[in-house]
Formats: C-alpha cells, sequence, structure tokens
C-alpha cells in the first residue's frame, strides 16, 4: 500500500490522534495571521486586565517548541524575542525540545486500532538516531546559545529558577534547555551529564517514537519503564534535570513515579476526562502526579471537537497529511525531507501536485484557548490550583498566534474569576517551584 493510498485508508477508519507535536507542523502554517484574525477577541476592558495582568505576573510556558538549527542548507529562523515579549508583556519560559524532528507515519495496528477518533495521525520520530543524533543535539545547544548571544539585552539561557526570576527582573525572555525524547542521549548517561554541563535542564522520557528504554503513548507492545530507564532517572535526579512524562505510555508514567525522587512534570498534556487523548492523563494520574509534588502544563490538546472546528473553518487536517505524504514521497532521504516540511516554495509544489485550494493550516487547532481552559477547569476541581499549568506545545515564532493563545488562556482566567493567587500559581508560580524542587 502506497503511502497516499495509506492515508486514505486511515481517513476511512475509526481513529483517535493521540498527540501532536506542532513543532513537526510548523512547516504546515503558512496562513498563521489570517487565522489569528478570525480568533475571537476580547473587549477593550477585558483587553486592558490582561496586559496589566501579563505585566505584573511571570508567564511560564512549560511547552514552546523553537529549534534554532537550521536542517541541511535552510537558513536558521529568525528569533526575535522582541516580538514575544512585547505581545505578551512578562518574560516566558522556552522548554521544550531543541532537536530536530520530522513526521512520521504510524502503523495501523499499534495507535490507530486502539482509536475511536475519525482522523488521520501524523506522528513524530528524531530526525537521526544514535551517534548522529549525539551530533545534532550537540548542534542545537550551540545554535540556542548563538541565537541568545544575539539579543543578551531581551532573552538569556536559565539554568535554575533563580536565574529564570532574574532574567524576568530584568525584562528578558527566560529560556530553558530541554530534548523532547531521551533518544538523543545515546544510550549513554555519560552523554546525559555532559548535555547537562551544556545547560540542559529538563529531558522527556520519550516522544511518540519510544528509545529503547521506555515505552511511549503509541507503542504497541507493553514494555513500560525498563532497566536502564530507570538509571536514566535518577541521574536525571542526581543532577537536577527535570523529567518529563508528556507522550510516556501507562506504564512508563507509573514506572516514573514509582523510582522519581524529585518531582515529575508532564509540559503538555490535559485531562482524560475532558478530552480522550493517549497523551493525557487519567484521574489517578493526576492526583498521582500532584502527590509526587510534580506539574501538568496544559496546552491546545487536539480532540474531536478542535478537529471539526478547523474543517468546518476550512482548515483540513486530513489534507495536511496528503501534503506531508507527498512530501516524504518526493523527498525519502531524513534531512532533505526536513528542510522540505519547513520550506514554504515546497509547499506550494505539493499544494499545486494535490490541486489544493492552500497548503493546509492546522495551527488553529492547536490556538483555541477555550481547550486549554476546559483542561485548567477540570484538573484543578480535582487536585486544587498547586500543580497545574500552561504548556502550549506551540512555536513561539509563530507571532502573532503563539502570543495569542497566551493572551487568550489570561482572559479566559480573569472571566472565570480565579483569584489572583491561583492566577499567578498557573501562569508560572507553580512550574517555579516544581523547578526549584528538582535543583
Amino acid at each position: 500500500m502506497n503511502r497516499r493510498t495509506f492515508a486514505r485508508h486511515l481517513l476511512a477508519s475509526p481513529a483517535l490522534l493521540s498527540s501532536l507535536s506542532s513543532a513537526a507542523l510548523s512547516g504546515l502554517c503558512a496562513s498563521l495571521a489570517s487565522a489569528a484574525k478570525a480568533a475571537d477577541s476580547p473587549g477593550p476592558g477585558l483587553d486592558n486586565e490582561v496586559d496589566a495582568l501579563l505585566k505584573t505576573h511571570f508567564v511560564i510556558d512549560a511547552a514552546p517548541s523553537d529549534t534554532f538549527f537550521p536542517h541541511s542548507k535552510a537558513a536558521p529562523p529568525q528569533f526575535n524575542p522582541n516580538a514575544i515579549l512585547g505581545l505578551i508583556g512578562g518574560a516566558v519560559l522556552g522548554i521544550g525540545p531543541i532537536t530536530g524532528q520530522v513526521p512520521t507515519f504510524l502503523p495501523e495496528d499499534s495507535l490507530l486500532r486502539k482509536s475511536t477518533l475519525a482522523t488521520p495521525h501524523i506522528g513524530l520520530k528524531p530526525l537521526l538516531d544514535g551517534p548522529h543524533a549525539v551530533e545534532r543535539t550537540l548542534g542545537e545547544i550551540e545554535a540556542t546559545y548563538q541565537a541568545v548571544n544575539a539579543h543578551p539585552h531581551r532573552a538569556g539561557v536559565a539554568l535554575s529558577a533563580g536565574d529564570m526570576e532574574a532574567l524576568h527582573r530584568a525584562g528578558k525572555l527566560a529560556l530553558v534547555l530541554g530534548l523532547d525524547t531521551g533518544y538523543e542521549i545515546g544510550n549513554d548517561l555519560a552523554v546525559l551529564d555532559a548535555y547537562h554541563r551544556l545547560g540542559l535542564r529538563k529531558l522527556a522520557v520519550t516522544h511518540e517514537v519510544a528509545p529503547s528504554w521506555a515505552e511511549s503513548d503509541t507503542s504497541d507492545r507493553p514494555t513500560g519503564l525498563q532497566p536502564f530507564g530507570r538509571e536514566v532517572i535518577a541521574e536525571c535526579n542526581r543532577l537536577g534535570v527535570m523529567v518529563d512524562i508528556s507522550h510516556s505510555s501507562d506504564l512508563t508514567f507509573w514506572g516514573v513515579l514509582t523510582c522519581a525522587r524529585r518531582p515529575v512534570i508532564a509540559t503538555h498534556s490535559g485531562a482524560r476526562q475532558v478530552a480522550p487523548v493517549a497523551r493525557n492523563l487519567g484521574d489517578d494520574m493526576i492526583r498521582a502526579l500532584a502527590k509526587n509534588g510534580g506539574f501538568i502544563g496544559v496546552g491546545g490538546i487536539l480532540n474531536q471537537q478542535t478537529v471539526e472546528k478547523a474543517n468546518n473553518s476550512g482548515h483540513h487536517y486530513q489534507d495536511a497529511v496528503l501534503g506531508a505524504l507527498w512530501l516524504q514521497d518526493k523527498y525519502p532521504d531524513p534531512e532533505a525531507f526536513a528542510e522540505a516540511w519547513y520550506d514554504p516554495a515546497k509547499q506550494e509544489e505539493a499544494r499545486k501536485a494535490l490541486n489544493m485550494a492552500s497548503f493546509p493550516s492546522v495551527g488553529t487547532i492547536l490556538t483555541d484557548p477555550e481547550s486549554t481552559l476546559a483542561h485548567l477547569d477540570y484538573i484543578t476541581n480535582l487536585i486544587g490550583f498547586d500543580h497545574v499549568g500552561i504548556g502550549t506545545d506551540l512555536l513561539m515564532s509563530w507571532a502573532p498566534l503563539y502570543p495569542n493563545m497566551i493572551r487568550g488562556i489570561a482572559a479566559g482566567l480573569i472571566t472565570r474569576k480565579y483569584s489572583e493567587e491561583k492566577i499567578a500559581k498557573i501562569l508560572g508560580g507553580n512550574f517555579l517551584r516544581v523547578f526549584r524542587d528538582n535543583a
């Protein structure tokens, strides 16, 4: 079965999209500005309240996804902290993947067979495995420092909660280096130690394609956390690297909580009772994470309603999948495909070849503040306000969609009449506490 036939087969099957990384979808979002204009806009009074709130409190996003290392010959992204700081009004933590990833299409008999949502699935895999992944990660770390050093008065790398607070007081964007999958340590604790010395402060156990020592939320065999994985968790705890369990399977989640000696974070997960997505957490998992002293970052969680909303607005998710499949057919080499995935000219080539009116944008699916607020409401009702915050899973370079998402969440917290103390915890206080507890 070729890829196009496979994609059409998926459209006809009852498939649940278990997880989605906006980093991989950035190349599909050529119409972000026009989509942002379609979002509901608060009235001027509420807008002023949002301005005041965001200028008073430290906003921490546990899962923005920006990468500064170019794919192949592609130019590195234009890092502009002023665009973020000016529109949000306060410093923002950038913690998320710094390694390149490209889409992969998962076999129907794993994730998709478990599913109920009639939507095709774009998964992710590391751009390069093994030693090449380590080499690329080192390039990512160096490129991140170069991007920050180009804006010394507006951004800085934070190695601790204290660093974040100092950068915030100075009016700078605080970036924390994080890896979005355990692949990049190369199955070597010495590599993890070296990354820590270079500034790494967050390690996700797995993304959708799992390392050999942990099971992801799309794995088709129940393996959980392996013995080497327990060594990784122990070393992270010793070093002060936060352990992120978003995209881990349930077995891996419970394995991590059993052996972790410091608070664990889920940077971009929600509640399964709100959206039945594998990346989200069941009530027992949410309670256990709170008991561990951990943190749940909530962002735009994809579910049936958000897919339908996007389709009704003309942004058809299945077209985005077919466009990606066409590019993967034409550029089978991982580096070439990654470059094509981010190249507007090649997106246009795919659009014409598939006779689509426009190359679909799925950014609007992920930038619905009401989806985030629904998860926040549910989780705070379940465990209170001490273990939850924001984890958008969006690219900070998506302006104005990214700052509009932050502002929409802030507006929703205000209209819910949460106390300022509770809002401050959600916006950043809870994450600062967990970061401090991992030091």
